[in-house]
Parts: structure tokens; C-alpha cells; sequence
């Protein structure tokens, strides 16, 4: 079933693409689709209803994202364009404040541009990591565009309770995060999204845990497909693989006490450099990447 975006009368913007149903497994969003779809028009009051009940609900920035996404997970309930991502966002945050008293982002110390002697000790205390770095990695090695220039950037929130993020998708750091790669390098890059898709119940806060638990349960399918897990917490604020198409962003460590929380959008950025090739400062030596 496919119903025009134009539809969404009650909603501010006109984004691209389609409201594009799946054919669901869940009984219980079948009905809940029906119920909130019977007027043409889905609120992100009632898409976050159809969170609640735990469809999986696929996010595109365009239609070749809903294409691509759809190659990644044949079984989705519903595909939602990326501004939706956005207000959904809005209103799983309020209910994690709510919920726990606070919000992520008030947690640890704010650092929005560190001096260089700060930033070393920050990388020496190891706040943001990566995995296997000791040596340089492959700039032939995947993930990188593909003869278009286009690469994907998946976001993937935790389902589960222990590891829920308080923004979702991070969708709006998501777009922010990845901007700075198309204007620097030229390339197109294409966001998605999945929620409920990665359940890491499995696994404790552990970020060396956590990314291997995604690369597991997540198939990145395409050599030009990066997967972003997102998580309230961990041990590390991120952590990306070298060269590698996974990586996981915490909205803060959980060793917060004292220690820097950085800017969501600026730990994507940070993380997604390391899937793209580039080394920490401290290990890159006299080849710096900046």
C-alpha cells in the first residue's frame, strides 16, 4: 500500500518521498496501522504509537534510500521519510526525560572545541576509540562510494531497554555529522534510518561488545553501507572500526563523572572518520589526519 506524502496535510513540511506500509508480521501494528492510517494522514504522535508497539519502521532522507533500505530489511512494517524521523525523535526524548529524570547531554563535562592540549588528553584517556588501529588502515578497502559518489549512513537505536537512546535515531545529528564529508569530499551521502531493528539486549555497555553485537545482527549488504548504532550510554563516547562499515555512538559515557561528553553530532562525525580511514591523533603520528 502506498499512500502520497501529500497526504500528511496536518504536517509543517513537505519532505520527499512516500509513507511506503510493509507487509507486517505483527498483528497487533497491523491493526494499529489500520486504525491510525483510516484518514490519510500519519502524526508523529502515531508514529510513535507504532514505535511503542514495537514496529519496525524504516526512515529515508529520498527514495533511493527507501530502496536501499528495503534491500537491507525485507520484513519493515512501514518507511517513513526523514523529517518524521526528526519529530519522532523529539518525542522519544521527552519520554526518556520523563522517564529517568534527565537527559544525556546534561551528563560529563561540555567540550565544543578543545584546545590541542586538551584534545591529546582527551584521546590519551581514551573518551573516544577506535578498534584494531594499531597501523594504518586501506583506503582501497570498503566502505567508500560508489561510482555515483553515493554512500549510505544507517542509524540503528537500540531497542532494547538497557540501551534505548533518549533521541532515537539521532536523526538531526546524523544529517549534522555528515555534512562536513560532502562538502569536504564531494560524495553523496544517503541517510537511513531503522527503528527496533537491533536489539542488544545480549550484551552489556561494554562499546567493544556493543559494535560487535551490531555487526552480528545488522548485515551492511553493500560495500558502500555504513551502520551507525546509537546507544544512551557506554564505555566509550564512540567507537568505529578502522576501515569498516560499523560503528556505535554513545549519547554519553557512562563513566560520565568528570569526563568529556562530546556533542552527539560531533561523535558520528568522529567515528564515521574512523570508518573512512582515518586514525586517531595520537596514532597517526606525522600522517595526521586532522
Amino acid at each position: 500500500m502506498l499512500i502520497s506524502i501529500a497526504t500528511a496535510a496536518n504536517l509543517n513540511s513537505k519532505p520527499e518521498g512516500a509513507i511506503e506500509i510493509g507487509k507486517t508480521n505483527n498483528k497487533k501494528v497491523e491493526t494499529l496501522l489500520g486504525e491510525v492510517l483510516k484518514d490519510n494522514k500519519l502524526t508523529p504522535e502515531e508514529l510513535k504509537t507504532l514505535y511503542d508497539a514495537r514496529a519496525k519502521i524504516l526512515v529515508a532522507e529520498n527514495e533511493m534510500a527507501a530502496n536501499h533500505l528495503k534491500k537491507l530489511h525485507e520484513d519493515y512494517d512501514l518507511i517513513v521519510p526523514g523529517y518524521m524521523a526528526s519529530e519522532l525523535d523529539k518525542l522519544i526524548a521527552e519520554e526518556y526525560v520523563k522517564r529517568h529524570g534527565y537527559h544525556p547531554e546534561e551528563l560529563g563535562v561540555k567540550q565544543i572545541e578543545p584546545v590541542n592540549e586538551k584534545l591529546d588528553d582527551m584521546i590519551r584517556e581514551g573518551d573516544v576509540s577506535i578498534q584494531g588501529c594499531e597501523s594504518p588502515g586501506n583506503p582501497n578497502d570498503p566502505p567508500y562510494a560508489d561510482s555515483n559518489g553515493v554512500i549510505y549512513v544507517v542509524s540503528y537505536p537500540a531497542s532494547d531497554s538497557a540501551h534505548t537512546p533518549a533521541d532515537g535515531t539521532n536523526w538531526d545529528d546524523i544529517m549534522a555529522g555528515t555534512a562536513p564529508f560532502e562538502d569536504e569530499f564531494g560524495v553523496d551521502v544517503i541517510l537511513g534510518g531503522c527503528y527496533n531493528c537491533w536489539d542488544a539486549s545480549d550484551v552489556d555497555d561494554d562499546a567493544y561488545n556493543l559494535i560487535n553485537d551490531l555487526e552480528e545482527d545488522v548485515d551492511h549488504k553493500t560495500e558502500n553501507t555504513v551502520i551507525v548504532g546509537w546507544v544512551d550510554d557506554a564505555t566509550l563516547n564512540g567507537i568505529g572500526v578502522l576501515s569498516g562499515h560499523y560503528s556505535v555512538c554513545a549519547e554519553a559515557p557512562v563513566w560520565w563523572v568528570g569526563k568529556v561528553n562530546w556533542p552527539d553530532d560531533s561523535v558520528v562525525q568522529h567515528e564515521l572518520s574512523h570508518n573512512f580511514d582515518a586514525q586517531d591523533q595520537d596514532e597517526s603520528g606525522t600522517n595526521c589526519t586532522g
